[in-house]
């Protein structure tokens, strides 16, 4: 899961492209023929076949027979063989968010989802249909896209009642917050993002409340939700760029937003290593543990960036 989530944050801090460079002029459905590959990767002309082969046997595996589990093994091995063509692997990750929303893993479908768009690159047709999945997972179950336990299913016991009661009072708003889906359109991208950000403000002040009042469980906890939502927040501005605007315009805009991800990215490794520091008591190790492995990946995204940046 780490590891998919790592090459999800790596979209945002840096725009991919399709294989040869710019995105195919038709659309590739999931058990479509694949669109010829440049000169250079004819070698790979067999394995290509062995894991079309695998993407057709596991749609079958998955609508007929109903063996998931194999048809996830399937999956796997095309979307984790680096040597195959990036067509094939979003298209594997593509089948993989679609076994996990059948299954009810919806975190699950959305990481697999961003999964697809950073192997394939922005504006090719199969990371706009990751897009489009994503903002239908998210419109029926925003929550879905939380990280860490639900909000509003941790009780702080061991801290004093006024801590507790704002804890419960933060969750409500991140809540609120996660329930504004960025899914902007032209005429209205502006708007969403302001809202988007809105609510992100008010319930970053109501956890920031907790961490200053609390010593213990709370201000981990709290510490740990502040990471998670410009966490959050990074990944939602990798959104497509609607088509209509114009080609200097979505490059600027592109560009803003990139810069944007990337600021919150580093604000969300401060507040998780922030989490992790807070010393060991009751209730404190699950949120320092969820915040070390979030720490630990976004580590590796932002280094990564630095030495693009060079």
């Amino acid at each position: 899961m780490n590891r998919a989530r790592t090459l999800a944050l790596l979209l945002l801090v840096a725009t991919g492209c399709g294989d040869d460079g710019a995105p195919p002029r038709r659309p590739l459905g999931l058990t479509q023929a694949t669109a010829p590959e440049p000169a250079g990767q004819r070698a790979e002309a067999l394995p290509a076949a062995q894991d079309e082969e695998k993407l057709v046997h596991a749609h079958h595996l998955i609508a007929v027979t109903g063996d998931m589990g194999r048809a996830r093994q399937l999956l796997t091995e095309v979307l984790e063989r680096f040597t195959t063509r990036r067509t094939l692997r979003a298209r594997a990750a593509l089948q993989l968010a679609e076994l996990a929303e059948i299954t009810g893993d919806r975190r699950g479908a959305l990481v697999y989802l961003e999964r697809t768009k950073a192997v394939i690159g922005q504006g090719h047709p199969l990371a706009l249909e990751a897009d489009d999945r994503r903002a239908r997972i998210l419109t029926a179950t925003p929550l879905a896209d939380v990280r860490g336990p639900v909000p509003g299913s941790v009780v702080l016991k061991q801290e004093p009642t006024q801590v507790a009661a704002a804890f419960r009072q933060a969750e409500k708003l991140l809540a609120r917050y996660h329930r504004v889906v960025v899914a902007p359109e032209l005429e209205n991208i502006n708007e969403v993002l302001r809202t988007k950000r809105r609510a992100l403000a008010v319930a970053a002040a109501a956890y920031q409340k907790v961490d200053a009042e609390s010593t213990g469980a709370g201000k981990a906890a709290a510490r740990f939700r502040l990471g998670a939502m410009f966490h959050h927040l990074a990944e939602a501005l990798a959104f497509a760029i609607p088509s209509e605007l114009l080609p200097s315009v979505a490059r600027q805009l592109r560009r803003q937003l990139q810069a944007e991800s990337t600021a919150y990215l580093r604000r969300a490794l401060g507040y998780y290593r922030d989490a992790a520091a807070v010393p060991p008591g009751p209730g404190t190790s699950p949120w320092r543990q969820l915040a070390e492995r979030e720490a630990k990946t976004l580590g590796i995204v932002l280094k990564a960036s630095r030495k693009r940046g060079k």
